[in-house]
């Protein structure tokens, strides 16, 4: 759906921004959980050396942290000077031979020196890369100077360049949109959140209409110009919120900065302000309809993502767990946010309609996606809507707007997820209430391709790590870098007996493994009771003893 070209190892270029953040940040326990999604990235696909290279530095620095206190003896739980040398003399030649092989280009190779130096890594570094392979092993704080040499080099020369392509891509596709919001409204759009134009110039329903008509198209290499991937996490983004990946364009979205708020006189001062449904009635809607054409050719998912994203907007403004906080904002801000919650319902009414499916030609694949995201954010609205303890009536009738404009399109108010979405929670309540059976038989779910799926109603993908909690067998992997052992006491009172120790520890690994197996078997045996009750023919005759075998030897319960 997305029509990638390319394949990476994260999920979007948010997840590699936290990650870079986390790599390079202070706390160890941020540290530690960058490492773990960088293994989960490790398990998809090969890293780029650049990545490769940080994470075996950042890992090997914090492990020598964790371990300072420690004296460094052989045979101790922490890391001797041999040992660390050993780290960082490998992570180190691995580091400049992958930094220096992929600049290695022609027939015949060229030496490692001069490859090195145009791409700026120092002469010594390539000495010490091999003095560590052939030679004598260099110092320990020789070793360490490399290694926070190269990861500032690494920061300098991958990190922030990376960082600096995606926020020059965000400037270059909100000036390419922005320019087309002007060139269909005459000129008088603006990414400020003032006033806009005076009431004699300002356009109103019928003009904007009459301009939707007689205006030609959005730049007609738009659609050219915007990939899947640049629709997804660019162009639907700046529309909404105005700002991504960490770069902001303007005070809110490109579709909620345009439209006069206030009247002016003649010579351009300010009046008065208007009010939220002054400045509705001279939205130019009908005059971005173009934009929004254009750019769906582009993309097939596009005006599902812009509903979802939407939908998010009114979720966001009408939080209720911060209603309270909001009382305390001023009125300025308040009526912005009832604006933008407006111009927000005004567009998703016009696209769940029957009139931009007929704009569509009523393509299959667009409409389908459509119906997704509504029936996805029909879902989410009934999940966020405040109850009445709340006593929130204004945010609650925003969520029922919400819910009537989904509903009044019937592939949203029919589609099969609102069945299986209210079957699921009814079972996983109902699990969650028994808690007696060890596996719970869901009555559905939503097919997806190999990978995850895009889930419009989720603000982020659902990320997956190696959660050092699995580690069962030993202490908090901070416990170092703290001092004190999971039980809370200090490491000086650790008992020394090993073998105790290592007793307590089977023991303990072995009940565990014993309860894991008896829930296997139980498992086991209650798919096979399930598979015979499931197996039966029409003519009430169960499975055949080979065929019933069979489907036994398939099931994968480890």
């Amino acid at each position: 759906m997305s029509g990638r070209r390319n394949y990476v190892q994260w999920l979007d270029w948010r997840e590699w921004q936290d990650v870079h953040a986390a790599l390079f940040s202070q706390d160890v326990y941020v540290q530690q959980r960058a490492l773990s999604r960088v293994a989960a990235w490790r398990s998809r696909a090969q890293l780029p050396v650049a990545i490769s290279a940080t994470v075996q530095l950042v890992e090997i620095q914090l492990h020598e942290q964790m371990a300072d206190h420690h004296h460094h003896g052989v045979g101790v739980a922490s890391r001797s000077h041999m040992e660390l040398s050993l780290q960082y003399a490998s992570a180190i030649v691995r580091c400049v031979n992958g930094l220096v092989d992929s600049a290695q280009k022609g027939t015949y190779a060229m030496a490692v020196s001069g490859l090195a130096q145009r791409i700026g890594i120092p002469l010594w570094i390539v000495d010490l890369r091999h003095e560590s392979t052939h030679n004598q092993m260099p110092s320990l704080p020789v070793l360490r100077f490399a290694a926070q040499h190269l990861l500032a080099w690494l920061r300098s020369n991958y990190w922030y360049k990376q960082e600096e392509l995606l926020r020059t891509q965000v400037l270059e596709i909100s000036d390419l949109l922005q320019a087309n919001i002007n060139k269909l409204l005459g000129g008088e759009a603006s990414t400020s959140a003032s006033t806009l134009s005076a009431p004699s110039e300002a356009k109103t329903a019928p003009e904007a209409t009459e301009t939707a008509n007689t205006t030609p198209e959005a730049s007609p290499g738009l659609a050219q110009l915007l990939d899947a991937d640049k629709m997804r996490f660019f162009v639907v983004p700046l529309l909404v919120s105005g700002e991504q990946f960490g770069e902001r364009i303007a005070a809110t979205g490109l579709l909620f900065s345009i439209g006069a708020r206030a009247d002016n006189d003649a010579n351009g001062e300010q009046q008065h302000a208007l009010t939220v449904d002054e400045q509705m009635a001279r939205y130019p809607r009908d005059a971005l309809i173009p934009l929004l054409l254009e750019l769906q050719s582009a993309w097939r998912s596009f005006s599902a993502s812009l509903v979802a994203q939407l939908c998010r907007k009114v979720f966001q403004h009408n939080d209720a767990s911060t209603a309270q906080e909001e009382e305390e904002v001023n009125d300025d801000e308040v009526l912005e946010k009832q604006r933008e919650t407006e111009i927000c319902l005004l567009w998703i009414k016009y696209l769940v309609a029957n009139e931009w499916r007929e704009k569509l030609k009523f393509a299959a694949e667009p409409v389908d996606d459509l119906y997704q995201a509504g029936a996805e954010m029909l879902c989410k609205s009934e999940e966020l809507k405040p109850t009445k303890k709340q006593q929130l009536p204004q945010m609650k009738a925003v969520f029922e707007r919400l819910q009537a404009i989904l509903k009044s399109c019937k592939g949203i108010r029919t589609h099969p997820l609102l069945g299986t979405d209210a079957a699921v929670n009814t079972a996983t309540s109902e699990a969650a209430t028994a808690a007696a059976a060890p596996w719970t038989q869901l009555p559905g779910w939503n097919e997806c391709p190999l990978g995850l799926r895009y889930a419009y109603s989720e603000i982020e993908y659902e990320r997956f790590e190696y959660p050092v909690e699995l580690d069962g067998l030993g202490t908090s992997a901070d416990a170092f870098a703290r001092g004190v052992l999971d039980d809370g006491h200090s490491m000086e009172d650790v008992d020394e007996d090993a073998d105790a120790r290592m007793d307590a520890a089977m023991q303990d690994l072995d009940a565990t493994y014993d309860q894991t197996l008896r829930e296997a078997l139980a498992l086991k045996e209650t798919i096979v009771q399930q598979v015979v009750r499931e197996g039966q023919s029409a003519h009430q005759k169960l499975l055949p003893q080979e065929e019933l075998q069979r489907i036994q030897s398939e099931i994968e319960i480890w």
